[in-house]
């Protein structure tokens, strides 16, 4: 079964990793994106929930794209 608390985990942490390449900080990601600090804090530490809509806008921001802040997450059914 998919255990969704990990994958918010791995995306979080991922969207951390990112931030971080770019030497932005959450306040900045925020303005960017249009959430308040404490939502970005909450998804980068994988608590709060991220819709794809919430993911698009953070891809953007970070100048990636959605499957790149997706990428660290394998599910044990499809891998081959």
């Amino acid at each position: 079964m998919l255990d969704t608390n990990e994958v918010r985990r791995k995306v979080g942490l991922r969207i951390r990793v990112r931030r971080t390449e770019l030497q932005m900080k959450q306040s900045e990601l925020a303005e960017k994106t249009g959430f308040i600090i404490q939502h970005i804090s909450k998804f980068e530490r994988g608590v709060a929930r991220l819709g794809i809509d919430q993911l698009v806008k953070i891809a953007d921001a970070l100048d990636c794209s959605p499957s790149y802040l997706l990428k660290d997450y394998e599910n044990p059914k499809t891998a081959a």
